[in-house]
């Protein structure tokens, strides 16, 4: 059976509607239960909102007045600042630019080649005004298993930091920065696990400073194999990875970036930014998995973004050779005399990489200049 709504439901809806600005009155009822109970655990709160309230009103009253009358300029919309809300922070204080090499971390161990990268730090600090943190970290050697009573297998032990390698690492690092005038911070790790420790330090450093992998040195046998990889994946922070031969430069003049559309890459560009600013010569290579059009749109994309970090002459050399691209860019690199390479790392799997190879593993493996890594 049809049944017409009655009039007078009719006309207390429509009231209601108009009172209520749509609201139903189930819903305005439990929206004034839960701010009743929200006040009423909180009387310090509805205290001063019951102060500043009024006054809120009336500002607000005041500016829609003002507003209506021309007084404000068109276009401006109104500020509404609510009781306890706090300003956001960069209008109370102007922050510091985050692409600044601000805090630099070295890596230190008891080879020879330690120095080497330590005052390829200490001259990057100097150039950007940079604190620099010497991190002695080894891992102890493993003393010779003993048989256990009872026929348990045995166990072997960790002994203590070769002392002569920690005694080496210290007196490179007291006696490059005696009259330095670079704030310096020794630290030193003593024990396990190596790794851990030393990316738990370098999440607030800006830069690592990290030693290539000799293969040939037993001095450096007691810095884990996959030190370098391990710090950059595990830390996130970009690393400057000084070879093992050679004699790094005293200043980065000429540098060549190898871009690919990943963020690994974009994220070595970034970080790498204050050292291209202070280059004179900056060549671009891409990687070969891109298509033309995606390496000439890449190019122009990383041109733009240059140029908005003040890098105005970018010398570009189109796509690596696709069979062995790690080759081909160290290749590139001493053609153009490069000091650096910028790239990402590991924009593969790193497990593929192992298998199949790429560019990360090849670079790690046969530079012979600092490359400027980020993952």
């Amino acid at each position: 059976m049809n049944q017409e709504p009655d009039e007078l439901d009719r006309t207390l809806h429509a009231l209601w509607g108009q009172l209520g600005g749509g609201m139903s009155p189930a819903a305005q009822m439990l929206a004034w239960s839960d701010w009743a109970v929200h006040f009423a655990t909180q009387p310090g709160r509805a205290t001063r909102a019951a102060i500043d309230g009024p006054l809120a009103t009336r500002r607000l009253a005041t500016r829609r007045a003002s507003t209506s009358s021309g007084a404000e300029l068109a276009g401006a919309a109104p500020s509404i600042r609510c009781a306890g809300a706090r300003r956001p922070a960069h209008s109370r204080r102007s922050m510091a630019p985050m692409n600044t090499l601000r805090s630099i971390l070295v890596h230190l161990d008891g080879t020879a080649r330690a120095e080497t990268r330590l005052r390829f730090a200490h001259r990057l600090a100097q150039a950007h005004g940079s604190a620099l943190t010497g991190f002695f970290a080894v891992t102890p050697p493993v003393l010779p298993a003993l048989a256990l009573p009872g026929g348990l297998p045995a166990m072997p032990m960790r002994g203590p930091v070769d002392p002569d390698h920690r005694a080496r690492a210290l007196a490179t690092f007291e006696g490059c920065l005696r009259d330095s005038a670079v704030r310096s911070d020794w630290q030193e790790l003593l024990g396990e696990p190596v790794v851990e420790n030393f990316v738990r330090r370098a999440l607030t450093a800006d830069l690592m400073v990290l030693g290539q992998r000799d293969p040939f040195d037993a001095s450096g046998f007691d810095v884990p194999g996959d030190f370098v990889e391990a710090a950059l994946l595990g830390s996130g922070k970009p690393a400057l990875i000084v070879p093992y031969a050679g004699e790094p430069p005293a200043q980065v003049q000429t540098v060549l970036v190898a871009w690919r559309s990943t963020r690994e890459a974009a994220n070595a560009l970034a970080t790498a930014a204050p050292v291209l600013r202070r280059a004179k010569q900056l060549h671009l290579v891409c990687a070969p998995e891109d298509s033309p059009d995606d390496t000439a749109s890449g190019m122009a994309a990383v041109r733009s973004y240059l140029r908005m970090h003040g890098v105005e002459r970018v010398q570009e050399h189109g796509s690596l050779e696709a069979r062995h691209p790690g080759k081909a860019l160290l290749s590139l690199a001493g053609e153009v005399g490069a000091d650096l390479i910028v790239l990402g790392c590991y924009g593969h799997s790193r497990a593929r990489e192992l298998v199949v190879g790429g560019v990360t593993r090849t670079v790690l493996e046969a530079a012979t200049l600092p490359v400027w890594m980020a993952h």
